[in-house]
Order: structure tokens, then sequence, then C-alpha cells
């Protein structure tokens, strides 16, 4: 996929107002040739878990010129592989005498060596939902490809895996005190809370949740989206669901969720004042949500917020499906006529 923003594709009359091109990897790669050649960058979304974890699929990468400097070891670049002819972007992890020898950050196999002729470009600059990634690009790249080359980037990810794990359990230990929580919201300033719009909200469910997809819970419903905001990076959501067709006017919080080293500071109680207060302002009686048990700080928050466990007739059977572990969720509700 490539961006017209980038390369003037407003300069070809079949592409129209359309943001965004589709082709084939025959297609990208004749126009990646075509701009190159006269200095053009192009940028483009690409589709794979070869250069995992440090390009991902549906990563946007921004691919410039060679000119005469010969790529470096650890660069990624844009090539024409050999023998099947197809464009690829993978890292040059060697130098073997006649040309460089090249391989996906997760394959295990290299391309083996392209020569200067099957080069088409060089990556200078990967986004990932509109934020630049700079890890993997830096002087930390010759070491990356060395990594790459021996085959122990696997080792790395499961490492920095157990790492990110332990650093987590860490911070939700902290969590649990009063005085951690209490030091943190003095010093932590500048959270923004702002009514999202749809791309916004694509990213953050795309960021902090991507695994759940809400297409069932919010199906034939009016949709109001909240995110909160830390230096232009969302740290949060919540999703307000408006199910006109039913007695009361029910509204439903979807989701709710906090990027978990920013939990304990009161952004999730913020976003869900934001979710009860656009239901008071639309007329609504009463609020409900469902939530695991198990949960306890969710619990916990809501209860603060003024919501109470019921039974609910319509939602009881689809819980009782959704049941794992002979646990289910339990359905919290707050009314609103005597606010």
């Amino acid at each position: 996929m490539l961006d017209r923003s980038v390369i003037g594709m407003e300069e070809f009359s079949y592409v129209g107002n359309a943001e965004e091109l589709r082709l084939s990897n025959s297609a990208q790669l004749y126009l990646l040739r075509s701009f190159t050649s006269i200095g053009k960058t192009i940028r483009m979304q690409v589709r794979g878990f070869s250069m995992t974890p440090f390009i991902r699929d549906g990563d946007v990468v921004e691919v410039s010129e060679i000119k005469n400097r010969a790529p470096k070891v650890g660069e990624v670049v844009a090539f024409t592989q050999s023998g099947s002819g197809r464009l690829a972007i993978h890292r040059i992890v060697g130098y073997e005498g006649k040309g460089w020898l090249v391989k996906g950050d997760n394959n295990r196999e290299p391309d083996g060596i392209i020569n200067f002729d099957q080069l088409i470009g060089r990556v200078i600059e990967v986004k990932r939902n509109g934020r630049t990634i700079h890890f993997g690009f830096g002087c930390e790249r010759l070491i990356i490809a060395w990594m790459v080359k021996q085959n122990l980037i696997k080792i790395f990810r499961k490492t920095f895996s157990i790492l990110k794990r332990v650093i987590a359990v860490f911070f939700y230990c902290l969590q649990n005190f009063k005085i951690y929580r209490k030091l943190f919201r003095k010093f932590f300033r500048g959270v923004s809370f702002i009514e999202a719009t749809d791309k916004e909200m694509k990213e953050a469910i795309s960021c902090l949740n991507p695994n759940n997809l809400l297409e069932s819970e919010i199906r034939n419903s009016d949709i109001t989206n909240y995110i909160a905001k830390h230096k232009n990076r969302i740290i949060g959501y919540v999703i307000l669901a408006r199910y006109t067709e039913v007695p009361m006017k029910e509204y439903r919080l979807v989701s709710l969720l906090v990027r978990a080293r920013y939990r304990g500071l009161g952004i999730g109680e913020a976003l869900t004042k934001r979710f009860i207060n656009r239901s008071i302002e639309d007329g609504a009686t009463k609020l409900l949500l469902s939530v695991d048990p198990a949960n306890v700080r969710a619990v916990g928050l809501f209860r603060k917020m003024g919501f109470e466990s019921v039974l609910h007739p319509q939602l009881e059977p689809r819980l009782e499906e959704e049941r794992t572990h002979d646990r289910r969720k339990i359905i919290m509700q707050k009314r609103l006529n005597n606010i």
C-alpha cells in the first residue's frame, strides 16, 4: 500500500481523491523503482512478519533512493529477490565481497547475496500508528544485524518479553501502595481527555487492545469514544454504546482500558466520569457494564463510581455462553434518575 501524500500520486488521474493506493507486489516494485530513480521518497505499508519485531505487519516505511553511497551492514533496504524478482524489505547482515547478504529479522534463512543492481532504496523511517519507531535503526542496528545473522533474534525477543513482564509485575505491585499513587499523581501532569475520532479510536484499540474485536458488543448501537492522551500518546480509552431500542434508553460501557504503566493515577476514573456525564447529557436513566469479578481493581472502581451488581434478563444467557473456567462476568448498573 502506498501513500500518495509522499510520492505525489495526485499527478495520476486514476487515483482520484483516495488517500491510499493498494497495489500488487509487482506494481509496488515498478513505482518504487520509478520514484527512487528520480530522487523521490515513497511511503508504503508493510504486509507480513519477516521483519518482526522491528518492522511489524501494518507499519508504514518510507523508502528513499540508494544514491551513490553503498548501504551499510544493519541498514534495512528494499530490493528484488534473486530468482523470483519480487520486492522485499529486509536487513543487510553482511558483506560478501561481490554483494550484500540480506535477511529478514524474523526469518531463519537469508535471502542470499544481492548486488547493487538489485537494490532499489533504503528505509529511512518506520511509523507505527502514527509514531516514529527508532529502535532497530540507529547505532544498535549493527548488533541487531549480527544477532539476525546468527539466528539469535528470537532469543532476544523471548528475553525482552520476559523482562517486560517482570517490569509490568513490578509496577503492578507498586500500584497497590497508596504512597506510590499519591506521589505519581503529584508529579504526573499533562493528561488530556477528548472525544475520539474514528482514526484515533482505531489507533487506541490497535495499541492497547489489539486482540479484542468489539464488533459483537457494539453492533446496532450508537457509539461515542473518549481517549486519554499524554504527550500525544494514547494511554487509555472508554467506549459508550447507546441501545435506544430497549426501554429506559439503556447505555452500556463496552470497554474501559488504561495502559498498564499509567494505572493507579485516576485515569480510569476520569474516563468513567466522562462516560457518566455524557449519558446524563443524553437523558439516559441507567448505565450498564459487564466485568470479570476477578478484576478486583475494576470492580472497586465501578463501585466507587456508584455501580451495583444486578441481574439482567437480556444479557444473562450470553454471559453464560461466555463462561470460562467456571467463571463468568457480572453485570453492574448505575441509575441516573436520582442525579
